[in-house]
């Protein structure tokens, strides 16, 4: 372990020189390295501490474990300040010369002591281990909750396509933890509060996505019935049988919902909360159990009374997992949490952090790896090489030979050209052809609906000065005289190439709305089938596609198999494609297919 700063993160060249000096030491005598610039690991599962900070001798321990890993020295510290945070390992990378944060994650992985892995992630240096330990992990269903920070997609802005503006790293992150099962968050406070929840009901996980939210007053009902519709969750109905039964325990004035004002009446009425609780257990629509009650340091006899009864419905066989949140946040009794954390009970924050957590803690409930396709990509440097753009004739010619429909085209290099065109029916849609001029519209290089030679001599004319004008340094083959595709609803599918993550496909609406709306999603290729319909299904657009107000259903399976072949060629072709962008694609009614319009690839130079 270094705990020496002095390296590369101080961007000298003294510094950079060491730490490869150290680099290369290390791979000459097989040795691993934790740092340099980092605080060290404390391990409470085997009374192993060599953290370079102030700790307790005997730091607070209590099984099951949470494992933390983190780039930042002093953020992790902020793990073993937390009262009661159950702390396994403590792992602090700082500049990850040699062993990374994907190292240290597929170790606890593979250790199997740790009920939960949280994660504070800058960057990854490994990507072939972080995809391993991610597939590790989804396939042994232990859970990962990871704060990924540098969100900003300044990286994005020099990208040629719409696809590559519109998907940048941070984009990237998202759909593989996504496709993976780990569960991102936005601050330390969630990333604290899950993990240890997690922790907390030990496995335990809903087996629905159902969730009933039991409160003591109205104004909390309220609160609760807000929040769960904010983030997402479902308060499903209760079924009449549990409704009969809690109306035996709560008072004639209250009513039977979801959520649940079950009224101060129950206050200390251990049995009446047992019978609650348990009647709720019972609903098969209800996976898990959220109960809002400030537990504050000083715990009044009406806390504590509650915090007992849902302790003795868990004696009485209360199997499905339960938490308590706060209304608002506040120092927690340390004796408390640690009584209901041994039964079992997981003790979140205030209500709209808890019920954040809670609807990513169900997502991750219902996540089922066998439905996605897990790659372990190779082991390859960053490609940062320059991009080199084909031309829409070019790029179409590739698309074509993989089977995708694209419409007929003939490229005219001159006005005489255009006679032999009239094998595609009028009218035309005429394009200049250009490996320089990406966005033709723009300059004035498009015309459509052209509906004679005479018409097509004009457009022909226009086209090359216009192009000429807007760029004169453009090289220009012609123009594409292109058959008119029928009219259908326009989308994008596009494919930007991650230095370290891979090929990531996008979905969106189409057209001139692509950055207007921004109404895409990214998802890592491969991509299977079920995964492309759950694509389209997360579109804000998405009821275009079923049909909406009269409209007729589109092909939206002709739409899943487009972005199945896009990301496996994207996957096949990695080394080679940095960004690929069709745009629009023509959807059609069901059953009559999809046609690519416009296709941009950009290749590495």
């Amino acid at each position: 372990m270094v705990y020496a700063s002095g390296f590369s993160e101080e961007h000298t060249e003294q510094g950079r020189r060491l730490e490869e000096e150290l680099k290369e030491i290390a791979l000459k005598y097989d040795m691993q390295v934790l740092g340099p610039n980092c605080m060290g690991i404390i391990n409470n599962i085997d009374k192993i501490n060599t953290l370079g900070l102030e700790t307790a001798k005997d730091a607070f321990v209590r099984k099951p474990y949470v494992g933390v890993v983190a780039q930042s020295g002093a953020l992790a510290n902020i793990f073993m300040k937390r009262a009661g945070y159950p702390v396994g390992y403590q792992i602090t990378v700082g500049n990850s010369t040699v062993t990374a944060v994907e190292d240290y994650v597929e170790y606890m992985v593979d250790d199997g002591r740790v009920r939960a892995i949280a994660m504070y992630l800058e960057g990854i240096k490994k990507p072939g281990v972080f995809f391993r330990a991610l597939k590790k992990a989804a396939e042994k269903r232990i859970p990962i909750v990871a704060l990924k920070v540098g969100k900003s997609a300044m990286g994005a802005a020099a990208a040629s396509s719409h696809t590559g503006n519109l998907a940048g790293s941070h984009s990237s992150f998202a759909a593989v933890f996504r496709k993976y099962g780990v569960m991102e968050v936005d601050n330390m406070e969630e990333l604290l509060s899950l993990s240890q929840a997690l922790a907390a009901i030990h496995g335990n996980l809903p087996e629905v996505p159902g969730l009933a939210s039991y409160n003591l007053s109205g104004g909390a009902n309220i609160l609760s019935a807000d929040c769960a519709e904010q983030f997402g969750l479902t308060l499903p109905q209760l079924k009449p049988e549990t409704c009969a039964e809690i109306r035996k325990y709560i008072p004639s004035y209250a009513t039977v919902s979801n959520p649940l004002d079950a009224t101060t009446d129950l206050f200390g009425q251990t049995d009446k909360i047992v019978g609650v609780l348990s009647a709720l257990d019972r609903d098969p629509g209800i996976g898990a159990i959220t109960i809002t009650q400030d537990i504050a340091a000083q715990a009044t006899e009406i806390v504590r009374g509650m915090v007992e009864a849902v302790v003795e419905g868990r004696r009485r066989g209360v199997r499905k997992p339960v938490f308590f949140n706060c209304i608002t946040e506040m120092d927690r009794n340390l004796e408390i949490r640690n009584l209901l954390e041994e039964n079992g009970v997981g003790l979140l924050p205030s209500m709209p952090v808890a019920y954040k957590c809670l609807k990513l803690l169900m997502e991750f409930a219902c996540y089922d790896p066998s439905e996605h396709e897990l790659t372990i990509p190779e082991e390859t440097k960053a490609n940062l090489k320059a991009g080199k753009a084909l031309s829409e004739a070019d790029s179409k010619a590739e698309l074509r030979r993989c089977g995708i429909p694209v419409p007929r085209e003939v490229l005219a290099v001159s006005q005489g050209d255009l006679a032999r065109c009239e094998s595609i029916p009028f009218p035309w849609v005429m394009k200049i052809q250009s490996p320089d001029i990406l966005h033709k519209t723009d300059l004035g290089c498009v015309r459509l609906g052209v509906q004679n030679l005479e018409q097509a001599a004009r457009a022909f004319d226009e086209i090359m000065a216009n192009a000429r004008k807007g760029m004169p340094q453009a090289h220009i083959d012609g123009v594409v005289v292109q058959e008119t595709a029928k009219p259908g609803k326009e989308f994008i599918v596009g494919v930007t190439n991650d230095p370290q993550l891979g090929p990531q496909v996008l979905v969106g609406m189409g057209g001139i709305f692509t950055e207007l709306f921004r109404d895409v999603v990214v998802w890592p290729a491969p991509i299977k089938n079920n995964e492309a319909i759950a694509m389209l299904k997360e579109l804000k657009c998405a009821r275009i596609l079923t049909g909406y107000r009269g409209s007729q259903e589109l092909d939206v399976q002709a739409l899943a198999d487009l972005i199945v072949r896009i990301s496996s060629y994207a996957y096949d072709h990695k080394k080679a494609l940095k960004e690929l962008d069709l745009n629009p694609v023509l959807v059609y009614p069901k059953g009559d297919g999809v046609c690519v319009v416009d296709a941009l690839l950009v290749h590495y130079q």
